[in-house]
């Protein structure tokens, strides 16, 4: 890589990635962020004891992470089984099945969010997953497993 491939990687990462998430931690750690107040004069904890001071704010950082760490786990089980066998089987349904996951890519995500919500409410073997953080993971699961598979096929392919 040349030196002003590197230098343009670096310029990109900073204005778009530590710059950015910089100024969020900062604000986050701050009453008011403005250039014309010197930072160390508005530095504090008093929106961290905001937030972990509310059982439901506490509630939702947790749901959160449940959400996120289920549905890696899932996800990853099931884009591997499901590469190994589009990729790597004789299985005769082997080629739908590959199309069958990456449909989800051909839809917009405002029309498989409305599907989920619809399937869930009309469709009795799914509806179990009314008003519980199943129907999140769900919903997450369908919207990335045509990514996981596209990346992970590729690097089978090889």
């Amino acid at each position: 890589m040349a030196l002003a491939d590197r230098a343009y990687l670096g310029a990109y990462l900073f204005f778009t990635v530590i710059l950015l998430v910089g100024g969020l931690i900062a604000r986050s750690f701050t009453a008011v962020l403005s250039p014309f107040v010197p930072l160390w004069s508005v530095l504090t904890l008093e929106n961290y004891e905001i937030i972990f001071s509310y059982p439901a704010y506490i509630r939702s950082i947790w749901n959160t992470l449940g959400v996120a760490a289920a549905r890696a786990a899932i996800g990853t089980v099931l884009i591997a089984v499901t590469a190994l066998v589009a990729l790597r089987s004789s299985f005769p349904w082997r080629r739908p099945l590959e199309f069958l996951v990456l449909y989800p890519r051909a839809i917009p995500g405002l029309l498989v969010g409305m599907g989920v919500l619809w399937a869930t409410a009309w469709l009795p073997i799914i509806s179990w997953m009314q008003n519980s953080i199943a129907i999140l993971i769900f919903a997450f699961l369908m919207r990335h497993l045509p990514t996981g598979y596209g990346s992970s096929s590729r690097s089978w392919c090889r």
